[in-house]
C-alpha cells in the first residue's frame, strides 16, 4: 500500500489530484496553436470537483461561497442550503488547472487563476467571472507563471496575485487588465497573499520570507521567521494588528506582529508526532478569539488517518482542540461571522466545522488507493472496494458491461473470493527484476538503473509484465513502459494520478485505477487508452467509454459524463450531459466490443457488421442542442408576486435560427410553447 501520509509540494501540490477527464475525441478539428482547443472534451461531471479543490472563497454578506478545483471549473454554491448554484468552466485544455479563487467586495465578480492560458498565450490569465450570469467579463493576461493565490483590494479596483516560480507578486488593476505594481524580488513561489481592510497586505514564499506591503503596493519589511523555511499560508487577525503564518515543511505555527513580523508567539504543536505533519492553512475566527489550522496533520481513525482542523483558544495562546475532517489534505480554511469554518481538501471536499463536529460533502469518487485490486486473467473483470478497508467490494465485467455488488466486506474475504474467481493481484516484485524507491518517491530504480520520471513527479504504482522483462510505472501525472535496464518504451500523460495498476494474463492490457475515480484500460503495446469505467460510490451508478465517448451506462447515470465546448479564450464553456447526444453515442455494443477487439475502431467496425450498416461519424459539435439561460430573477430568488418575468438568452451552434421556446415549472410544461418574434 502506498504511504498515506506524503510529503508536501506546493506547485504541484497533488498536481495530478486532477482532476476532469480528458479524452481523445473525434477528428476534424484544427484548433490554432494560439487559441483553446476547439474539439469537444469529454469529462466527468458528477455535480462536484472530480480532482482536488484548491482554494475557496466567502462573499462579505455570507450568501454564497466558491471553490475552484484541478479540474478547471469554480463552483458557486449557497451557503445556507448547500446547494451548487452554478458551475463557471474556463476555457479547456492541457494546462487548465486552477489553483485560487476570489470574490471583490461587491459580490459581483468572480476571479480565478491558476496555469490556465498557458498552453495558448504562453502566459497565464485570470479570468473575472459576473457571478449572476456566469459569463467571463475580462481576462487579466501576460502573468509568467501560475497563480497561487488571488485577492482583490479592499475597494474592488486591483486584484493581487502570488505568483509560482520565483514570478514573485503582481498586482492588475481590475477595470482593463493593466499592471499597477509588481515585487519580483522572490527566489521561490509565492504562495498565498493577505489583505487587511484598510489596504496593506502580506504575503509568504517558499523562499523562506513573509512580506509587508502599505497600500501604495510597496514593500515594506521581509524577514524570515523561525517556524519553518516554508512558509505557506498568512492570515490577518481581525484587529489587523497579528498575522498567523503556516508552515509547509514543519508542524509549527507562527503569529507575528503586523507592525514589524516579529515573533510574537507559536501555539501548541509539540504534542504532535506524526511524519510530514503540517499546518499550510491558518485563519482566524471573526472575532480573534480562536486561531484555526489544518493541513497535512492526521490522527489515526480506525486505522486510517483523517486530516484534522485544530483550533487554538486565546487567539493561539490557548489549549488545542483537534477535530478530525477529512481523509485527505485540508487546501483551504474560511471562518464565518456567526461561527462555523467551512474547509475543502483534496479528497475532493468541502465541509463545514461546527464547534467540535465537522461535516463534509464529497465527491461520489471512490478513493483508487485504499482497496484489493484484481483481475482477471483477460483484465475484463476487474474488483475493488468502495469503502476503505476493502468495505463493500464489488466487481465489474467490461464484457457484458454488469455491476456486481456485495462481493466481501473485507480485506481477507475480497482476496479470498477473488481467489476463488480466478482473479490476481499485480505483481511487484520478480527474480530478475527488482524496482526499488518508486514508492512515493522521485527517483526509482530497476535493477539498479535509474528510471526517469516527469520533474516533481513520484512514482506511486507498479506492475511487472508476465515476460518478467518489463514493467508499468504509474506516477503523479504519467504512465511509463519500461524495460530490465530503465529504458522507457513508451509514456502517456495522465490527468490524475496513476494509484494502482494491474495486467492482463497475456500481458497485453493494462488496468490502471486513478485519483479522479476512473478505471482505465490501456494497451501495454503502445499506451493508447481502449475504454474508461466511472464507477459511482454508491455502487449503483456507473458509465463507461471508449476514447471516441461511445458509452454505456448504467440506468440513470450517463449524465456522469458529457461534453465540454470551448469557445475561444474570451468566453465561458459550455458543457452538454451525454443524454443530449445519446442518439449518436449510446452505443452497448461498442463499448462490449473494445477490449476483445484490442481498439475501438475494430470494435465499431465488429459492432456495425453486427448490426448491418455502417456508423456514420458525427462531429459533436455539429449536433448540439441549443443552450437557454435565464438571465433574471437569479438561481433560487424568491418571488412574491404570482407572476414572475423571466428574462432569458438563447444559442444554438452554427447560429442555427430558433422558432420557439418552452416553459417547464418543476419539470411540468407551463403551456404552449411560444413563438420568438423576429
Amino acid at each position: 500500500m502506498n504511504n498515506r501520509f506524503l510529503p508536501h509540494r506546493t506547485l504541484r501540490h497533488y498536481a495530478v489530484g486532477v482532476m476532469a477527464l480528458l479524452l481523445t475525441l473525434l477528428p476534424g478539428h484544427a484548433a490554432r496553436a494560439d487559441e483553446p482547443p476547439t474539439q469537444p472534451i469529454l469529462r466527468i461531471e458528477t455535480g462536484m470537483h472530480s480532482g482536488m479543490i484548491k482554494d475557496m472563497a466567502v462573499d462579505r454578506t455570507e450568501t454564497f461561497f466558491a471553490t475552484c478545483g484541478m479540474d478547471g471549473t469554480v463552483r458557486v454554491w449557497d451557503l445556507v442550503s448547500g446547494e451548487l448554484r452554478k458551475t463557471l468552466r474556463v476555457p479547456y485544455g492541457s494546462e487548465s488547472s486552477l489553483y485560487s479563487v476570489a470574490i471583490s467586495p461587491d459580490g459581483t465578480l468572480i476571479a480565478t487563476g491558476g496555469t490556465s492560458g498557458y498552453a495558448w498565450d504562453k502566459a497565464v490569465c485570470i479570468y473575472l467571472f459576473d457571478r449572476a450570469s456566469g459569463h467571463i467579463v475580462r481576462r487579466l493576461t501576460g502573468l509568467p507563471n501560475a497563480t497561487h493565490s488571488l485577492r482583490f483590494t479592499p475597494d474592488g479596483k486591483n486584484i493581487i496575485a502570488g505568483l509560482a516560480g520565483s514570478d514573485g507578486l503582481r498586482v492588475l488593476r481590475v477595470a482593463d487588465g493593466m499592471q499597477v505594481a509588481e515585487d519580483k524580488e522572490y527566489n521561490a513561489d509565492c504562495t498565498s497573499v493577505a489583505v487587511r481592510e484598510d489596504g496593506w497586505f502580506a504575503s509568504s514564499g517558499l523562499d523562506g520570507m513573509v512580506r509587508l506591503y502599505s497600500p501604495d503596493f510597496k514593500m515594506q519589511i521581509r524577514r524570515k521567521t523561525p517556524g519553518g523555511t516554508h512558509p505557506h499560508t498568512v492570515a490577518f487577525s481581525p484587529d489587523g494588528s497579528k498575522l498567523a503564518v503556516g508552515f509547509g515543511d514543519t508542524k509549527h505555527v507562527n503569529v507575528l506582529a503586523f507592525t514589524d513580523l516579529s515573533l510574537l508567539y507559536a501555539p501548541l504543536t509539540d504534542d504532535i508526532k506524526i511524519p510530514f505533519a503540517a499546518f499550510d492553512q491558518v485563519a482566524w475566527s471573526p472575532d480573534g478569539k480562536q486561531l484555526f489550522g489544518a493541513g497535512r496533520t492526521a490522527v489515526m481513525i480506525n486505522e486510517l488517518p483523517v486530516r484534522i482542523i485544530r483550533r487554538w483558544d486565546e487567539g493561539g495562546k490557548g489549549k488545542a482542540v483537534d477535530v478530525p475532517a477529512t481523509a485527505e489534505t485540508i487546501t483551504a480554511l474560511v471562518p464565518l461571522k456567526l461561527g462555523p469554518v467551512l474547509f475543502a481538501s483534496g479528497d475532493p471536499v468541502w465541509g463545514v466545522l461546527e464547534d467540535t463536529k465537522a461535516r463534509a460533502f464529497s465527491a461520489p469518487n471512490v478513493d483508487m488507493r485504499l482497496t484489493t485490486f484484481l483481475v482477471s486473467d483477460n483484465a475484463d473483470i476487474v474488483q475493488i472496494a468502495v469503502q476503505p478497508k476493502d468495505k463493500a467490494t464489488v466487481r465489474f465485467n467490461a464484457a457484458q458491461r454488469k455491476l456486481e455488488t456485495g462481493i466481501a466486506d473485507s480485506t481477507a474475504e475480497a482476496e479470498s473470493k477473488g481467489k476463488a474467481a480466478g482473479l490476481h493481484p499485480a505483481f511487484i516484485q520478480v527474480p530478475g527484476l527488482v524496482v526499488t524507491d518508486w514508492e512515493n518517491g522521485m527517483h526509482p530504480k530497476v535493477n539498479g538503473h535509474p528510471v526517469a520520471l516527469a520533474d516533481n513527479e513520484e512514482g506511486r504504482s507498479l506492475a511487472i509484465l508476465p515476460d518478467d522483462k518489463h514493467f508499468l510505472l504509474g506516477g503523479d501525472f504519467s504512465l511509463r513502459l519500461f524495460d530490465s535496464e530503465g529504458k522507457e518504451s513508451w509514456s502517456v500523460g495522465m490527468h490524475a494520478t496513476v494509484w494502482q495498476l494491474n495486467v492482463s494474463k497475456d500481458g497485453s492490457k493494462c488496468v490502471a485505477l486513478l485519483n479522479d475515480g476512473t478505471i482505465r484500460w490501456i494497451a501495454v503495446k503502445d499506451g493508447a487508452l481502449l475504454m474508461t469505467l466511472f464507477l459511482h460510490a454508491d455502487q449503483k451508478q456507473w458509465v463507461a467509454w471508449t476514447p471516441t465517448g461511445y458509452y454505456d451506462s448504467a440506468a440513470g447515470s450517463e449524465d456522469l459524463i458529457g461534453w465540454q465546448i470551448n469557445h475561444g479564450k474570451e468566453q465561458a464553456s459550455d458543457f452538454y450531459p451525454a443524454s443530449r447526444l445519446r442518439s449518436t453515442f449510446y452505443r452497448p455494443d461498442v463499448v462490449e466490443r473494445v477490449l476483445s477487439a484490442g481498439s475501438e475502431i475494430e470494435a465499431l467496425r465488429l459492432a456495425d457488421a453486427d448490426r448491418g450498416h455502417k456508423t456514420e461519424v458525427v462531429q459533436v459539435d455539429q449536433t448540439l442542442p441549443p443552450i437557454v439561460a435565464i438571465k433574471s430573477p437569479d438561481n433560487n430568488a424568491d418571488a412574491a408576486e404570482a407572476t414572475v418575468k423571466l428574462q432569458f438568452a438563447v444559442r444554438t451552434p452554427g447560429d442555427a435560427p430558433v422558432t420557439a421556446v418552452r416553459a417547464l415549472i418543476d419539470g411540468r410544461p407551463t403551456g404552449n410553447a411560444r413563438r420568438i418574434q423576429e
